[in-house]
């Protein structure tokens, strides 16, 4: 929230309806409600800031991912920060591409999927 209002543009892909906590979070930031999108195959945890820096982790953004919880009650993950700008340019591509519904046409649960990205005749 405190980034959306310094006017940075941040965008979260997600594959399920948020949790409690995160939910009343977001309804308090109501600017970044509206960049969020919701595709059931998302599994990807990944955070590029500015083209410049990149994260590439197992975490879920849940208090058990992000060590929240207490001990013996957190998961364990791993994750890499790099500014490699080959792999930041193919982990930004393939967001990109599913923020964008680019990959709806190939998906096989377009037609259960909840809210697609890409409206029919938009796929592709």
């Amino acid at each position: 929230a405190d980034l959306v209002k310094r006017g940075v543009d941040v965008r979260l892909l997600h594959a399920s309806a948020p949790s409690g906590p995160m939910t009343r979070s977001l309804a308090r930031a109501k600017p970044l409600r509206a960049r969020m999108k919701m595709c059931p195959r998302v599994h990807l945890k990944m955070i590029a800031i500015d083209g410049a820096s990149l994260y590439l982790g197992s975490a879920n953004f849940t208090g058990a991912g992000l060590g929240a919880k207490g001990d013996g009650r957190r998961n364990f993950e791993m994750g890499v920060v790099t500014d490699d700008d080959v792999l930041l340019d193919a982990a930004q591509a393939r967001f990109d591409r599913i923020w964008r519904g680019k990959e709806c046409a190939s998906c096989k649960l377009y037609d259960l999927c909840p809210s697609p990205i890409a409206k029919r005749g938009e796929r592709g």
